[in-house]
């Protein structure tokens, strides 16, 4: 009888014991699940702003728009890992709230030294700032110009690979505990992967519309653009010009020095186009040795002293192939056609600048000539 009310007594006083402990692991997980289940709205919402956007830098915009919302701040910046030769680089990628022009000179090497943003991504956990202009770890060229007192570095990690990371000013909230930073892992990485995946549908786009060879706009996508070009001119009554350039005797340097020197010379004389036309213009392997330039908003002659420099740009860049030719150099004759003057259709603007580009040839090569006026 004595053994049974010791052993009732002990167990009574060890559930006495106990129960604080078990009330402590139960409030522990009601947070834990309380914060799971906040951090699934924050990802369902982010999802929601993002359901739709295919873009790089509108996906940026949306993310950086995001973490400022959801974590109540007043300014937020994104920085995306970036390779700059050898090194490794954050640069700052889209801002809400923060001055773009004063945000987007700072670029981070991904070293501890550098800053507290590359920390947080080499560190793989949030940094917390409570006195930026007083923390070692922060550049201080960096706090004067954001006018930072102190702010939080989040990183994006998808899978261990380092996508960026999120800065947010917290002077409004500088005791923001770190607790609830660090239990944003998975909203991190749902921002993380979402940049990514964009990035990735953005590159695939990008070959899906590309020449292989030269980096140049493709023949599909040429004549997607033309007729776009020409849907707007008929709208607008806003001309546009299509040059068609061929390079003169190429066959040449296929027999003379071997197609990968012809292929040399492509990929330079497409460099050369891109380098000195607009954002706007297109610039297109049209097919073999012959590229095709358009050039919304602008007329005959515009379109015709345009071609005439890059007709000059060609033959004077300088081609490492070109050096080892007998005739010494690379040209290219150039013919022009501008819709209204030369055709309102696609295959009728086509054929006249092929017919001036013909023209070109008979003539001498190396030169321009522009289209039926």
């Amino acid at each position: 009888m004595a053994i049974t009310t010791v052993l009732l007594t002990t167990a009574a006083a060890a559930s006495l014991l106990a129960a604080p402990l078990l009330y402590h692991l139960l409030r522990g997980l009601r947070a834990r699940h309380a914060s799971a289940s906040m951090e699934l709205r924050m990802i369902d919402r982010l999802m929601g702003a993002l359901k739709g956007v295919v873009s790089v830098e509108e996906a940026r915009q949306k993310v950086v728009d995001h973490f400022r919302m959801e974590l109540a701040v007043p300014r937020a910046a994104l920085f995306v890992h970036e390779k700059a030769g050898r090194h490794e680089v954050l640069v700052p990628a889209a801002a809400s709230g923060f001055d773009p022009e004063a945000l987007f000179p700072f670029v981070f090497k991904l070293d501890r030294a550098a800053d507290v943003v590359p920390r947080a991504v080499i560190e793989r956990a949030p940094c917390i700032v409570r006195d930026a202009p007083e923390d070692w770890r922060c550049q201080q060229s960096f706090v004067r110009a954001m006018g930072l007192t102190s702010c939080a570095v989040l990183p994006l990690l998808s899978a261990d690979r380092a996508v960026g990371a999120v800065l947010v000013d917290t002077h409004e909230a500088p005791d923001l505990p770190g607790e609830a930073l660090r239990g944003l892992e998975h909203f991190t990485t749902a921002a993380a992967v979402a940049l990514e995946n964009a990035t990735l549908y953005e590159k695939l786009q990008q070959l899906a519309i590309m020449d292989g060879l030269t980096g140049a706009h493709n023949h599909r996508h040429f004549q997607e653009s033309l007729r776009k070009e020409i849907a707007r001119a008929e709208r607008y009554c806003s001309p546009f010009s299509l040059l068609m350039l061929d390079l003169d005797n190429f066959k040449r340097f296929n027999d003379t020095l071997g197609h990968q020197a012809g292929d040399a010379v492509l990929i330079q004389v497409a460099r050369v186009l891109k380098m000195n036309t607009r954002k706007v213009d297109t610039v297109a392997r049209y097919g073999g040795e012959e590229f095709a330039v358009l050039l919304p908003g602008t007329d005959k002659a515009g379109a015709v002293a345009l071609a005439d420099r890059l007709r000059e740009a060609v033959s004077t860049s300088p081609a490492d192939v070109a050096s080892d030719a007998p005739w010494g150099r690379v040209t290219a004759s150039v013919g022009v056609s501008t819709w209204g003057e030369d055709g309102g259709m696609g295959p009728a603007l086509i054929r006249a600048a092929d017919e001036a580009l013909y023209l070109a040839k008979a003539e001498g090569r190396d030169c321009v000539r522009g289209g039926r006026a």
